[in-house]
């Protein structure tokens, strides 16, 4: 068998100015993931957590404390916000 191959280095297209990513599931393992590389590469996060989501596994709570302590510590706090996201599913029904 092939050795594991590392991941690819994640490529970003040029732009002039630091972009805004809007992570819909931020405190899930692959929001947390690229929250980590968009934010070492400059741009600014909106990390979104649904309010229903919010009492989660305990592992996933840890987790995202966890990032938010990186966070701190890596000096990207003024480019990285958690919001709660009000998120509703509607169901449309036609009137006769």
């Amino acid at each position: 068998p092939l050795p594991p191959q590392p991941p690819p280095e994640p490529s970003f297209p040029a732009h002039d100015e630091p972009r805004v990513w809007l992570i819909s599931s931020g405190d899930s393992p692959i929001g947390i993931a690229v929250s980590r590389q968009v934010l070492e590469h400059g741009d600014y996060v909106v990390s979104g957590l649904v309010p229903a989501n919010l009492t989660r596994t305990e592992a996933r709570r840890e987790q995202f404390a966890e990032f938010m302590e990186e966070v701190e510590q890596m000096g990207w706090k003024e480019r990285f916000r958690p919001v709660a996201l009000d998120i509703r599913f509607v169901q449309y029904s036609r009137i006769g």
